[in-house]
């Protein structure tokens, strides 16, 4: 120890480049390691982690016969957790006795409601809300008719404000709960040809922002816990006919966002992710403050590039078609 010291003490090169170097390279470590406890301390502010107990929490899920939802039920119905899937379409595989199906629209304030009230005779209240459904469809704001896009805003958006209202009041009283926002990148980031998904999400994260503040400013539950999730472009079966004609993205897996929410969840603590790359994505979430010609080049690339993979495999006019004619039932999907 005593050469390897006097070793650097004697070379001046060292001294004068790899000593600077190396301290440096311990600061930012540092900080780093400070920005993220600071950052985990305030999304959960400043409260210690919140306790639970896996053989009494209900979890009631949006969209979670499909994509995402299903991969989040299939990893908690592991455990034996409880349950309730919200969704128009029941789930293509069977689940186990903890797992309940309700039938419902959830662009109907009506249908939630009769729903949340059946949920808490039979159930009781839950403790976990996950808002995973929405709906996407690709075509220009001239081209959709106004229907599809308000049904995109009534699934993506306003059923969170309705779900909230009917499961939030339990969960401030007893100061325990969390609420689970499946956003997208899309949210801070509008696509030409996906305009309203994008302004719909867009929406979700401010609704989420401002709950996590009125949980801790105005209904005194700084222990209610919220999590916004943001995955980039998700390999769904809606996904599949852009990339099979060649759209090269990349692409997270259903399961691994599953994994990602499930241990938010097991935490205790309130989080944002950004997956599938946290670093990377979370450096993009930021681009409002880019230089607009950055914001430009990333937003018409990947708009352009999106546009002609569907245009040279004839797929904008046929999708739309498609859209017109598909049931409400057939059009609500989880998230992509």
């Amino acid at each position: 120890m005593d050469s390897l010291y006097n070793r650097i003490s004697d070379d001046p090169r060292i001294r004068r480049y790899a000593l600077p170097i190396a301290s440096t390279l311990l600061g930012i470590q540092s900080l780093w390691y400070l920005n993220r406890w600071a950052s985990q301390r305030a999304l959960n502010n400043f409260t210690p982690n919140s306790k639970w107990d896996w053989t009494k929490e209900l979890v009631v899920i949006t969209g979670g016969s499909s994509g995402i939802g299903a991969a989040i039920v299939s990893k908690l119905a592991s455990k034996g957790i409880k349950i309730v899937i919200l969704d128009l379409n029941e789930p293509t595989s069977p689940t186990p006795p903890t797992v309940y199906f309700y039938k419902t629209d959830i662009s109907s304030s009506s249908s939630i409601s009769s729903t949340a009230t059946e949920i808490r005779t039979t159930h009781g209240h839950p403790t976990i809300l996950i808002n995973n459904a929405g709906i996407s469809t690709d075509s220009t704001i001239l081209e959709k008719p106004l229907n599809i896009t308000q049904r995109i805003f009534a699934v993506n958006h306003f059923a969170h404000y309705l779900l909230v209202k009917e499961f939030l009041p339990n969960m401030i009283k007893h100061k325990h709960g969390h609420v689970v926002t499946i956003a997208s990148m899309a949210s801070f980031a509008s696509r030409g040809g996906n305009i309203d998904y994008a302004a719909s999400k867009a929406a979700v994260l401010a609704f989420h922002d401002g709950l996590s503040q009125e949980l801790a400013l105005f209904y005194d539950a700084p222990m209610v816990r919220t999590t916004i999730v943001h995955p980039t472009w998700v390999a769904t079966p809606m996904l599949q006919p852009l990339l099979s004609a060649g759209l090269r993205v990349s692409t997270v897996q259903p399961e691994e966002i599953a994994d990602a929410v499930v241990k938010q969840l097991y935490s205790g603590n309130s989080g944002a992710l950004y997956l599938p790359n946290p670093l990377l994505l979370g450096i993009a979430a930021g681009m409002k403050g880019w230089p607009h010609w950055m914001q430009e080049w990333l937003r018409v690339t990947i708009a352009r590039d999106v546009r002609d993979v569907a245009r040279s495999a004839n797929l904008k006019s046929t999708r739309l078609e498609q859209d017109k004619e598909l049931t409400a039932e057939q059009r609500l999907v989880a998230d992509l």
